[in-house]
């Protein structure tokens, strides 16, 4: 046992980094199956970046990426630009910033819950519950800003926590809230309850550092003038935060959805994107240290009473949306939960140590078991199951389909491409590697005069549904669509016909057929 305490003291962080790290890269190009279009619209904004310093409308070094006219902040896409640099733009060079932004999240779970409790053990058991967690290991294997905006969140309450106020980490933690704002919009709800947190529990130290203070909220608002300027010039970049904002009758419920045991440990989320099938937020056995945790809590509420409100405030920007159950808008609280569950892992070995060395060490290896258990579960499901299952809702086989149109397209003059739900047009570009300086050409008198945007025609790519009795007449045309659009027995009784290729998925379903006219 003392052997086993030695080695947690000195290596214990390094391995669940290491573990972290590993369940977040594996495969990171197949699963999930495919980029969804925010993952490549992502990418290629960053792509355009490094080649034009220009986003894929023209608009030099942006803060925000117009992409969907949802007004994305740009801050996850310059990230990416070394990765491309390096790796080229594919999956896995845009989906790193998660990856590393998940496992720096666990080192700031670790920091957080050690300075919170002063104890060692329960920062190394919270990050170990990070580490493995299926919330934590889905938003780290996709591009979601959401992700690397936790890990600023989590940096800044954290040196935030440590200065109380009267040192230069405030200056840290101030600074990294700060940069939240350029990764996910949500930080711009939740950034002020946290603040408000400190300075209600340490405003006595204010008074102790007035002349640094001053020059922080000047260094901040500095920071954030970018933001502020940009909002008020073009008012249509706060259409991604008006387009989910509505407080209701219904705001209360929407608020302790987070904290129901069913969607955290059982069902978990219905967004297409924000689940890993047959598994909740957090792994059902964790719900025991979760309640452990949260009695442990309250049972000292005067002394934890920072961890207690930041809980409180977390939920915020999801319960002033209108959606139901939305686990992007608070990785924060679902973060915060994880020290919970590292409180009652904790409180719980400390009672069964108590008890003869029997109990205490067939309690241990069951729990031990339990956990390698569900990781297992997890991880086959994350390698073989949601590539399968859940390849519907990641836009899955748009990659096959533009490889195909490439090996064609340079033999026609028009290629029309119908898809109804996937925006097409950011696959062709991404998967293409469309030059961005010809592309902003192309659409500086179409689309970037479009608010919203209704033409998304570049080049010779054409978007709009295929009507077969009409196109079949064109010439020197490749018709790219799904069947209903193309059945093949009128695609083959057609004289003009010069190419006929289907590309299916790997139970061979049609996705897409292509069809090439003289």
């Amino acid at each position: 046992m003392d052997r086993i305490i030695q080695i947690t003291n000195k290596y214990g962080l390094i391995l669940i980094l290491l573990l972290a790290f590993c369940l977040r890269v594996a495969w990171i190009s197949k699963s999930p199956p495919s980029l969804n279009w925010d993952e490549a619209s992502f990418g290629y904004n960053a792509y355009s970046i490094l080649k034009t310093g220009k986003d894929e409308f023209g608009v030099k070094l942006p803060i925000f990426l117009r992409s969907f006219d949802d007004y994305k902040p740009a801050l996850y896409s310059y990230l990416t630009i070394p990765f491309i640099y390096l790796l080229g733009l594919n999956e896995a060079s845009v989906r790193l910033v998660s990856v590393f932004s998940g496992t720096f999240s666990v080192i700031f779970i670790y920091l957080l819950a050690k300075e919170l409790f002063k104890n060692k053990y329960i920062g190394l058991l919270s990050a170990l519950s990070i580490a493995i967690e299926p919330w934590a290991i889905h938003f780290s294997r996709a591009a979601f800003e959401a992700n690397l905006a936790l890990t600023l969140v989590l940096g800044g309450i954290y040196f935030l926590l440590k200065s109380k106020l009267k040192d230069n980490y405030v200056v840290l933690g101030t600074l990294l809230l700060s940069l939240s704002l350029y990764a996910y919009t949500a930080s711009r709800i939740l950034i002020i309850p946290i603040l408000l947190v400190f300075l209600a529990i340490y405003g006595k130290n204010l008074f102790k550092i007035r002349k640094t203070l001053y020059l922080i909220i000047i260094f901040n608002l500095i920071l954030v003038l970018p933001i502020i300027i940009t909002n008020i010039v073009h008012p249509e970049t706060l259409f991604r935060l008006s387009s989910t904002f509505l407080i209701s009758s219904s705001t209360p419920a929407r608020f302790l959805s987070y904290f129901s045991p069913i969607n955290l440990f059982v069902r978990g989320s219905s967004e297409p994107t924000q689940h890993i099938p047959n598994f909740g937020m957090f792994f059902s056995f964790e719900f025991f240290f979760w309640v452990i945790g949260i009695y442990f809590l309250l049972k000292k509420y005067t002394k934890e009473k920072i961890l207690i409100f930041l809980i409180l405030v977390a939920p915020i920007p999801a319960a002033i949306t209108w959606n139901w159950f939305y686990p992007a808008r608070v990785l924060p609280l679902f973060s915060l939960f994880s020290i919970l569950i590292g409180l009652g892992s904790y409180q719980t070995i400390i009672y069964l140590a108590t008890k003869p060395k029997i109990i205490f060490a067939f309690s241990i290896l069951a729990i031990a078991f339990l956990t390698l258990y569900n990781l297992a579960n997890l991880v086959t499901t994350l390698r073989y199951l949601l590539p399968y299952e859940d390849r519907g809702n990641w836009q899955y086989g748009m990659r096959e389909i533009v490889q195909e149109i490439a090996k064609n397209e340079s033999n026609y003059n028009t290629i029309v491409f119908e898809t109804r739900n996937a925006q097409p047009f950011i696959f062709v570009l991404f998967y293409s590697k469309y030059p961005p300086d010809m592309y902003q050409k192309q659409i500086e008198n179409t689309a970037k005069l479009q608010i919203p945007r209704k033409s998304f025609d570049f080049g010779k790519y054409i978007f709009r549904d295929v009507y077969w009795p009409n196109d079949k007449k064109d010439q020197r045309t490749l018709l790219v669509a799904p069947d209903s659009s193309l059945p093949l027995d009128k695609v083959k009784s057609n004289s003009n016909l010069n190419l006929i290729k289907e590309v299916n998925d790997f139970e061979g379903n049609l996705l897409a057929r292509i069809v090439g006219l003289r």
